[in-house]
């Protein structure tokens, strides 16, 4: 009897720390793309196209439906393109665009790997509000990094 109690303590105990450990995965992995979209956002605030560029994985997917100048839905192929692009949005951004924050981010397991759901804020030199504006971002991990695969920003 005693050997059966022992066995499944035993069994008890991976069970439970094989649970942990998959927690202890899913919050890594949420604080790596956290800290991936951060990175994302401080390099589109300083203009470094290329290092936004490389925070996805191609082809890229766009859905935007609130930018006049952007079709609808774009695919994008390479970095080269990617460049262009953020290049484009960044010279038709609202006047006065200086900074931008993270106002909330929360992260849904997907098939695919994660979506995040971002809130932002952009703001003038003044430290006025310019737009306050929602963003889905698609990541999934490629090569031990977190990438962006597909963005969706919808109608405001």
């Amino acid at each position: 009897m005693t050997r059966l109690t022992l066995i499944l303590t035993v069994i008890c105990a991976l069970i439970s720390s094989s649970a942990q450990a998959d927690d202890h995965q899913l919050e890594s992995d949420e604080d790596r793309i956290k800290e991936a979209y951060a990175t994302y956002a401080d390099n589109f605030m300083a203009s470094d196209f290329a290092a936004v560029a490389d925070k996805f994985t191609y082809p890229v997917s766009f859905k935007i439906n609130n930018l006049p100048f952007v079709p609808s839905s774009i695919t994008l192929h390479d970095p080269e393109e990617m460049i262009e692009f953020y290049k484009s949005l960044r010279e038709n951004i609202q006047e006065g665009y200086s900074y931008s924050t993270v106002d909330r981010i929360s992260l849904e397991k997907t098939q695919e790997g994660y979506v995040a759901d971002v809130i932002y804020s952009r703001f003038n030199a003044k430290d006025e509000l310019l737009i306050e504006g929602r963003g889905f971002y698609f990541y999934r991990e490629v090569d031990g990094h977190w990438k962006m695969y597909a963005v969706e920003v919808p109608e405001d």
